[in-house]
């Protein structure tokens, strides 16, 4: 069974391009960190909603972005766009900065059960996304959901 599978795991996205039996033959790995670069705010939802005739917009992703910015913690100016860097780093693997290791999942009881661990190997085949730049990310989303049909 081949293909891309994603999964949003201890706050990591993971998409396996590829597997052999039980085990992944390439792996991209994103760090929390970096997708919360990448945030849709209110007033860009409505410029993409003015551009466009989605009128429904504003009502399939306004609660998404709610959701972030009303967080308590206040880190949020809209809401994080994880998804979108999958296929952003297929496109443009120039916009991110990436490091190849080994991950691994704590999985014995203890203070690190649980939590998602990377090791540099240079010679792995699994990459470990570090950075994006955000800025540009975010404009190719807004330009590729600008075009008038």
């Amino acid at each position: 069974m081949g293909g891309r599978y994603i999964f949003d795991l201890d706050g990591t996205l993971y998409t396996f391009d590829g597997q052999k039996g039980n085990t992944f033959a390439t792996s991209t790995f994103y760090r929390v960190e970096v997708c919360c670069k990448v945030q849709l705010t209110r007033s860009e939802l409505a410029q993409l909603e003015r551009g466009r005739s989605l009128p429904n917009l504003q009502a399939a992703i306004g609660p998404y972005i709610d959701y972030y910015v009303s967080n308590k913690s206040g880190a949020y100016a809209g809401g994080v766009l994880y998804d979108v860097l999958v296929p952003l780093y297929y496109q443009y693997p120039e916009l991110f900065t990436v490091a190849t290791g080994c991950v691994d999942v704590a999985c014995e009881s203890g203070a690190a059960y649980g939590k998602t661990m990377f090791t540099p190997a240079p010679s792995s085949t699994v990459k470990v996304c570090t950075d994006v730049q955000a800025k540009v990310a975010k404009a190719y989303f807004m330009d590729a959901l600008s075009v008038t049909a």
